[in-house]
């Protein structure tokens, strides 16, 4: 996904499963490894923030996809939240 889009969705707030239950069972999920964030990872950025691929390989990829920023863009992406879909589609 273009970074634009991506940031439009992240700007609006992030969840793995809803703003509510992240909460609740942020304890379990933190201790199962599940929906950290990709800040909590405290890797050295870009100019616009984003983390250096250098610094990004230091853990499998497929880790990545149960973050709270993976998560928030695929259902938006799904759901066609904001727009996204139609953006997206209209990009490509």
């Amino acid at each position: 996904m273009p970074y634009f889009y991506a940031q439009e969705i992240l700007d609006q707030g992030t969840y793995c499963f809803g703003q509510v239950a992240d909460w609740f069972l942020k304890p379990v999920l933190k201790h199962l490894g599940v929906c950290k964030s990709i800040k909590e990872y405290g890797y050295k950025t870009d100019d616009k923030g984003l983390p250096l691929i250098s610094e990004c390989k230091k853990v499998m990829f497929a880790a990545y996809y149960t973050s709270p920023e993976a998560l928030t863009l695929f259902r938006a992406l799904y759901r066609n939240d904001y727009g996204i879909t139609d953006k997206f589609y209209t990009y490509w």
